[in-house]
Formats: structure tokens, C-alpha cells, sequence
């Protein structure tokens, strides 16, 4: 039994000066028989899969038909906002063309009055030449979305952060993508960084409907918990369907709740109501026995005190039997007295829902797990789904950024785990990094955080989904251009020759190259023949040979070394 398409998007993890970690574009497996780009971003409707790809106030559009790239900036000229901090992809309108989603978590109110860090979500429509004017470079739409306007719930204040993290499905059942919005900072009754989720629905032919925008945090009636300070409910979303009855199911990470996370799913209705507000399950504290004391109810290693629990997610068929299963992260989870070291859990989906009984908890100190926990890896940061060698089965891609390769701190990794019918196993797993064989560019660096963000998309037409990766502080010539890399999958799932790299040095437009190349990723279905290597074939120090480049910005210069 094949699952419904879903569209997933994680919010960035905001540490220090921004540096956020995102991914996005996951997709089931078993989907491969119909892997177009129904499953992924379509913004043209050549029925090809596209990417997008964030930086820097930026984000960077590749069209898998024609190799043509758009390059939009933040919108307002605002370079403190994070344009681009969340990226989801859905068709709100019903028209065959796909919109495009980006967070701006750091966007200040509508007016100059406006409070700081209030936060906002632009949404960019798709046409038949992509989502910028062929004649003019313009959008074909946009339209920006912020709390207290146009029938959005709440008001713009301090902190809400609205936008942190976007996703997109058909929650309703009409046949029409629908919109969820974190803002994980949003206070509740006095009760700062209480955290709540916006839902605004898509009706055909016209787009998203703000005037049935609803609100859901844990002061909604029905919900289990309540609203605490410090919870940041809505600091990730993901949206599958967890219970095998074809609706999709809204899935919350809730990283501060008991100051050590939690995952809390609303089963989806399939009408208009979206979503059972009764029937939610917080997965934390006691039911799956992580929280009373530390982790270590489940295994003596870990514990879930400030472990961030929830701040990665994705939804996929992990186990196999046709129902969506949950992975979240923990990247801060202390490991066998190493700090930061990171774990995941896997929630497995049933007709009945989540549940407790059927979580597993894994990290690099697990059985058989390649590698060890050590401080300050955080694994589990960025989390994937996808069938990597072409067997029918899911593997779970997770990113470690702070892995330390050699002695070169923060060089960043990932993990790719092998699955079974009761979750992830060890047995199998490998990691990857910028030395590994068939991995292209100059190696690994110190802080380059290689697996910061993290994607799945069949590049060439194999039937097997290849994982793309972010390296967002990837320096070129002294310069944090960032860059992303596309590493087609083998037999073994491991990365195969043909596999290429691009940065942000190879994009340019009248405000110069982008930067941070790698911030989030949105990908997903397949790019038939051999785009990967005749659409990039960049070094991580060279320019792309793209065939096309568009920005929003009219001054557009090329592509540039």
C-alpha cells in the first residue's frame, strides 16, 4: 500500500548568531513507481521535480526540466531577517502549478513600529516560466503573511518568530495543498516562548484562505498539556499520515516542554476542521518514560534534559507497512556523559495513532551504530526518510554537523541508518563525510557543518533516491559561500561517481554572490536522465554551468567564478 504524498519542512534550530539548521522535501518510500514530481516541487509544471535551496537572505530555485535557476532575495531588502529559514512547497491554488513557501522568522511587524523578530511567510506562485517573470524578473505573485493581517490569528509581537518552520499538505481532503505555520516564540497568557502553530487552508482558484485561518497551541481546548513558558511548541512541523487511513496527521515538535521536548500529533480529519484537537498525543515525559528523570528509563546513555527533542522532524514509511512512521530529533541529548552528542526516536504510526509502546531511541552509541557519541556532534540535528538503494525499503538519513572529522571541529557529517519492521537497526549503517570516496569538492574543513541541512530527490532516474546536503558555512576563498552537495546513491545507498557539489560563489546578482549556500533544502520526486551532472558539474570552488539564470533583483549580473 502506497502512502499519500506528503510535504514536510523543519524549522531552523536557532543557536548563537542564527546559526540554523533545516531540512525539508522528504519522501515516502514505495513511492517510487510514481516518483514525478507530484512528489517534489513543481513551480512550471513541466512535471519535472525542482529545488530550492536558502541562504543567506536568500533562496536559490533549480528546475530539474531545463536546469534554469532564479535566484529571490529578501523581498523588503531587510538583511537581518532570515529569509529563508524554513522552505515548504504545495499547490495552494489547484492550478498544476506549485507554490513556493519561505520562512522569515526574523521579519519585523507590517509597519516600522513594529516589534522585532515578529516574523513573517512569503508565498511565491508558480507559472509556466517558474516563479519569476521570464520578460521581467518579477514574481509572478507574491504575498506575504503575518499575524493580525488578513484574518491571520494573533497579532505581531516580539519574538513569535512566525515562519520558523512551514508545512504543506492536503490536510482537509478537497484536494488542495493547505498551509502550517510555527512560531514557536509566541506568548501565550503571559507565558513567554509558549510556542503555537497557525493552520490556513487553500481553496482552488484562489489560493490560501486567511479568513479560515485557525490557531492551535496547547491552550487550544482539547489539547493534551498546556501552555508553560519556555515549551516552543511549533519549533518543527512535518505533515503524513501516521495511522494509515489516508488522511494526513499534523505532527508538532515541542523542544522546550519539561525543558526537554516532546512530539505532539493531531490526527487529520480529512475535512475541514483539518485536524482532531482531542485526539492529539504528546509523545514526552511519562508516556514514553524520557522525561520523569533523564533518558535514561529507555537506555542507562542518554539523557533528555535540554535535549531538544522534536526540533527535527520527518514522517515516512520507516517500517514498512504502509503507515507513516515518526522520526524526530535530539540533538542536544547528553550521551554516555557527552554533551550535545545528539540521539533520535522513531515513532512508529499505527491505525490507532502514536504511541509510547512503539518508540525506539537511537543514537551512535546504539548496537551496532557506525561511529561513537562524542561532545558536541549533534546527531539527529537534520533527519531524512527515503529508499537510497532501490530495494523498496526506507533507509533514515540523519545529520551530525558537529562532527568533528580528524581534528577538524564542526567539519559535520551524516548517518544513514538501515530499517526493519520495528524501526532503525545498526547493523549496515555507515556514515558519510567530505572524505569520503565519491564525495566530490576539497575535503572536509573545520565549521564547514556538512549535513546541516538535508534532502532526498531521484537525480537521475534510477529508482533511487539520492541524498542532497547542505554545508552552509563551506568556505570558498576566504568567503562563507556554503555550498550543497549532490551525492547519488549507490547500490549500497553509499555516494557513487557522477555525484557533484555547487556554492553559493557560483550564483551572483546585483547584491553579489549568495551566501551561506545550504541553509535549507526542499527536494523531492525525480529528475529524469542525468541532470545532476549536466546541471552542476561545479567543484565547490568553481561556477555552475547552468543554462538560465533569473533574479528578482533586475541588475541580474551571471553566474560568476
Amino acid at each position: 500500500m502506497s502512502l499519500p504524498v506528503v510535504r514536510v519542512s523543519r524549522r531552523a534550530v536557532t543557536r548563537g548568531v542564527c546559526a540554523s539548521l533545516l531540512i525539508a522535501g522528504l519522501l515516502l518510500p514505495g513511492e517510487a513507481a510514481r516518483a514525478t514530481a507530484a512528489d517534489g516541487a513543481d513551480f512550471n509544471g513541466d512535471g519535472v521535480s525542482d529545488m530550492a535551496i536558502s541562504g543567506s537572505q536568500s533562496v536559490l530555485v533549480r528546475y530539474g526540466g531545463s536546469g534554469a535557476t532564479e535566484i529571490l532575495r529578501q523581498p523588503e531588502g531587510n538583511t537581518e531577517t532570515f529569509f529563508g529559514a524554513s522552505l515548504a512547497v504545495g499547490d495552494f491554488d489547484n492550478d498544476g502549478f506549485d507554490e513556493l513557501a519561505i520562512g522569515d522568522p526574523f521579519q519585523d511587524g507590517h509597519s516600522g513600529s513594529m516589534p522585532a523578530w515578529a516574523g513573517a511567510v512569503w508565498v511565491y506562485e508558480g507559472a509556466a516560466d517558474g516563479l519569476l517573470d521570464d520578460a521581467t524578473g518579477e514574481p509572478h505573485g507574491r504575498t506575504k503573511y503575518q499575524q493580525g493581517l488578513a484574518g491571520i490569528p494573533g497579532g505581531a509581537e516580539t519574538d513569535d518568530l512566525f515562519g520558523i518552520s512551514v508545512a504543506t499538505g492536503d490536510l482537509t481532503g478537497d484536494g488542495t495543498d493547505d498551509l502550517v505555520v510555527g512560531s514557536h516564540g509566541e506568548t501565550l497568557s503571559s507565558k513567554s516562548w509558549a510556542g503555537a502553530v497557525t493552520f490556513v487552508p487553500g481553496k482552488t482558484g484562489t489560493g490560501l484562505d486567511t479568513s479560515k485561518a485557525t490557531a492551535l497551541s496547547q491552550d487550544t481546548s482539547g489539547v493534551a498539556g498546556a501552555a508553560e513558558t519556555n515549551d516552543r511548541f511549533g519549533y518543527a512541523v512535518a505533515i503524513g499520515d501516521v495511522t494509515g487511513d489516508r488522511k494526513l496527521d499534523l505532527v508538532v515538535g515541542v523542544t522546550g516542554e519539561n525543558g526537554r521536548g516532546a512530539v505532539q500529533v493531531f490526527l487529520g480529519t480529512g475535512a475541514a476542521s483539518a485536524y482532531a484537537t482531542s485526539g492529539s498525543t504528546a509523545v514526552a515525559a511519562g508516556s514514553v518514560k524520557i522525561n520523569p528523570s533523564a533518558w535514561s528509563v529507555i537506555d542507562a546513555d542518554y539523557s533528555g534534559t535540554d535535549a531538544l527533542f522534536g526540533s527535527s522532524l520527518a514522517v515516512g514509511d520507516v517500517t514498512g507497512d504502509g503507515i507513516g512512521d515518526i522520526v524526530a530529533g535530539a540533538p542536544m541529548a547528553k550521551v554516555s556523559g557527552k554533551h550535545n552528542a545528539g540521539a533520535a526516536a522513531v515513532l512508529r504510526g499505527a491505525a490507532a495513532g502514536i504511541s509510547s509502546t512503539r518508540a525506539q531511541l537511537t543514537g551512535q552509541s546504539a548496537t551496532n551504530v557506525v561511529g561513537a557519541s562524542e561532545t558536541n556532534d549533534q546527531w539527529g540535528d537534520s533527519v531524512a526518510i527515503g529508499d537510497l538503494t532501490g530495494d523498496g525499503r526506507a533507509e533514515v538519513i540523519l545529520g551530525a554537523p558537529g562532527e568533528a572529522i580528524g581534528t577538524k571541529a564542526a567539519a559535520g557529517a551524516y548517518t544513514v541508518l538501515r530499517t526493519t519492521s520495528t524501526g532503525v537497526t545498526g547493523t549496515g549503517s555507515f556514515g558519510v563525510n567530505q572524505e569520503t570516496a565519491n564525495v566530490p569538492g576539497g575535503g572536509s574543513e573545520a565549521r564547514d557543518v556538512f549535513g546541516s541541512s538535508l534532502a532526498v530527490q531521484d537525480l537521475n532516474g534510477d529508482g533511487r533516491k539520492d541524498v542532497l546536503v547542505g554545508s552552509p558555512f563551506e568556505d570558498v576563498g576566504g568567503v562563507a559561500a556554503g555550498a550543497v552537495y549532490l551525492l547519488i546513491s549507490s547500490t549500497t545507498g553509499r555516494p557513487s561517481a557522477g555525484s557533484a557539489v555547487f556554492s553559493g560563489n557560483a550564483f551572483s546578482d546585483s547584491q553579489g554572490s549568495l551566501l551561506y549556500l545550504g541553509w535549507s533544502l526542499l527536494a523531492g520526486g525525480t529528475v529524469p536522465g542525468t541532470a545532476v551532472t549536466s546541471a552542476t558539474s561545479a567543484g565547490a570552488s568553481g561556477a555552475a554551468s547552468t543554462s538560465s539564470v533569473k533574479s528578482d533583483r533586475a541588475e541580474l549580473l551571471s553566474t560568476r567564478n
